[in-house]
């Protein structure tokens, strides 16, 4: 029914909405109750599983070496054999540093250095024979045929430039045995034997010719002129601590970088071991059998030795746990834990090395998080 207000509108008067009844009511709370309690559900198992591999944490295992060296100064000792200039004179030719060369091989070419009486009694053989010679051709042609007369009518001479006279012939030096040829001098061979000569690891070398051997450079009488090195073994020996030396002394067989040729890498033997007279202080020496480029140039060197070295696949050290009596791990295959056994070769303060495991495993860092055949993922 319409009626009228001050204005003289009209409002019209309807029907209105029907108000929900309290069963309806009930019903539509339930029904939005259990659209919560799902979305909840789903959110509380989403937020679990990601906070589960969250806790979980997996890793990629990856092939790893760990090496133990110790660097330090030491002395080279070889079999050496000298070989000394029997006449003082200049180097005219000679092989190659490092060359190996046979027993009776050739080595250095001398021109000797002749003393004065000598080439003044070789210029004066030379004299008589020309003049003996001169006398007798003299004879057998004429003035006319070719023969210079001087003003008191006597045949000059014509000796060759002095110069160029050969008044003598070079000297040829062997090698007495075979062996790798060094022009290096350092006085200590032959008096420093193959071994351990520790009593020398205080001693600087003092060097008679340590530039080597040139072409036109002058030897005396009796001075060295090459040495033969053996090149079958040699022997590095240096000093240690006490901590290193007992961390050694059970490594027989060890790899050793030298200074003088850092790119190659040798096998070398343990052959001695002893304690100094001072507790601190180790003496070590080994024995290589294999040549390096330049080694028998040098005495005194630096070198790496790795006297241990382990490889495997690196894991987490909490990683590695006992699991039914056995050591191992879990991995994470098809998202499932699967727990997989190793063997612990190396075990550090950050790092573990195992075997047993492939390279590229995914594996739990955390192992107390999970149970074997639980989804982790």
């Amino acid at each position: 029914m319409a009626r009228s207000n001050k204005e003289g509108f009209k409002v019209i008067s309807g029907e209105g909405k029907d108000k929900l009844s309290a069963r309806e009511k009930l019903l539509s709370l339930i029904v939005l109750g259990v659209f919560a309690f799902i979305l909840i559900q789903l959110a509380s198992h989403w937020i679990s599983s990601w906070l589960h591999i969250s806790r979980v944490q997996l890793e990629v295992a990856e092939e790893a070496n760990i090496d133990f060296v110790e660097s330090g100064h030491g002395i080279i000792t070889r079999h050496e054999k000298v070989v000394s200039s029997p006449r003082s004179g200049y180097v005219l030719g000679k092989v190659s540093e490092g060359e190996r060369v046979p027993v009776k091989g050739e080595v250095v070419k001398l021109l000797p250095d002749y003393p004065k009486h000598e080439l003044e009694e070789e210029a004066e053989e030379i004299q008589t024979w020309w003049q003996y010679l001169y006398d007798i051709i003299k004879g057998w042609i004429s003035d006319e045929e070719g023969t210079e007369i001087d003003e008191n009518g006597n045949g000059k001479e014509e000796l060759d430039d002095t110069d160029e006279m050969d008044i003598g012939e070079y000297i040829s030096l062997y090698a007495p045995r075979s062996g790798i040829i060094s022009y290096h001098i350092d006085g200590w061979e032959e008096t420093v034997f193959p071994g351990h000569p520790y009593e020398l690891l205080d001693e600087p070398v003092n060097w008679e010719r340590e530039e080597g051997l040139r072409q036109k450079d002058y030897l005396r009488e009796g001075e060295v002129a090459f040495k033969i090195v053996d090149n079958s073994e040699w022997f590095y020996t240096m000093e240690l601590d006490a901590e290193k030396g007992r961390a050694m002394r059970d490594q027989e067989n060890v790899e050793i970088t030298f200074s003088f040729s850092p790119e190659l890498e040798v096998e070398a033997e343990l052959v001695d071991m002893e304690q100094g007279e001072e507790e601190n202080r180790f003496f070590i020496t080994y024995r290589i059998t294999r040549q390096l480029p330049g080694f028998s140039r040098y005495r005194w060197v630096d070198a790496d030795i790795y006297y241990k070295s382990y490889r495997g696949v690196e894991v987490t050290p909490d990683a590695v746990i006992e699991h039914e009596g056995e050591e191992g791990v879990f991995l994470e295959e098809r998202g499932v834990a699967v727990f997989s056994p190793v063997k612990v070769i190396y075990e550090g303060e950050n790092s573990s090395l195992v075997e047993g495991i492939a390279p590229q495993s995914m594996v739990v860092s955390r192992p107390e998080a999970v149970e074997e055949g639980q989804k982790i993922r």
